[in-house]
């Protein structure tokens, strides 16, 4: 890996006000209070965000997004205080690398975000088409099996991954 992808792979956005997504490269970890959830059925779930620039092509629209793929996570992880996605001495915050940054990996040492997400450590994926945003807002359909994986804790979170663009897009929400 070069310097630039090193660093990049120890990053950490937990405090960043919008959230990159750029294919399989930068994506966000979410995690929700579902507590209120618990003994009720899901039927049906969306997640809203909000473009937040980045378009390349698609400048009508204000994003070049439009499907995303979202995935559980498989192990607990540390938000971080990263801003702007730079190391995070200080919150120890999830990376690429790292569950928690220098203090705990994401299953056994070596092992990578990729390892707990996109089907992989027994996690559960959608990829949706969002459409276009409405009234600034995309609305993304989810597999509702993605929140009752939430709701029973099998999941520490959601990935919130780009899937439509490519790696010369940086797009934000």
């Amino acid at each position: 890996l070069s310097a630039a992808n090193r660093e990049e792979s120890d990053s950490n956005g937990g405090k960043s006000p919008k959230i990159k997504l750029k294919v399989w490269q930068e994506f966000g970890l979410l995690d929700f209070s579902v507590s209120a959830l618990k003994g009720k059925k899901i039927e049906s779930a969306v997640l809203r965000v909000a473009p937040a620039g980045g378009a390349v092509f698609g400048g009508k629209r204000g994003t070049d997004l439009r499907w995303f793929t979202v995935s559980t996570v498989s192990s607990p992880w540390v938000e971080g205080e990263g801003a702007n996605y730079s190391t995070d001495d200080k919150g120890k915050g999830a990376t690429f690398n790292a569950a928690s940054f220098k203090t705990r990996p994401w299953t056994v040492p070596g092992s990578k975000c990729f390892d707990v997400i996109l089907g992989n450590g027994k996690t559960l994926r959608c990829d949706v088409d969002a459409g276009d945003p409405v009234d600034g807002w995309f609305t993304i359909p989810l597999d509702k099996r993605l929140v009752q994986a939430l709701v029973a804790g099998a999941s520490h979170g959601l990935l919130l991954m780009d899937g439509s663009t490519g790696v010369d897009r940086n797009c934000y929400i």
